[in-house]
């Protein structure tokens, strides 16, 4: 059996600033904590803002998004994402 994390990260604007440096003090990881191979699922990921953080944190994100385009975008830029069908189609137990 797969264990899962659940990650809930405040809303502050500090995380929902541009620059990403001060979004990245708020992502897991911080104070001397690693989690490597720690998955993540990322529902409405967007442009991977959340995916990058979290990946550089150490921890194995999954983005799901229903626009082909944005699910594109992340995997261009090195990201794991899959869109809602690539999701709703997956039985194999990894998600």
């Amino acid at each position: 059996m797969t264990k899962h994390a659940l990650l809930a990260l405040p809303a502050t604007k500090k995380i929902q600033g541009s620059d990403g440096r001060n979004a990245a003090r708020h992502a897991p990881g911080r104070g001397g904590v690693r989690r490597s191979g720690r998955r993540v699922l990322d529902v409405g990921c967007g442009y991977g803002r959340l995916l990058a953080l979290l990946q550089a944190a150490g921890l194995e994100p999954t983005g799901v998004d229903l626009n082909p385009e944005i699910v594109a975008a992340n995997r261009k830029a090195g990201l794991s994402c899959i869109s809602t069908d690539e999701f709703e189609s997956s039985n194999d137990g990894t998600m």
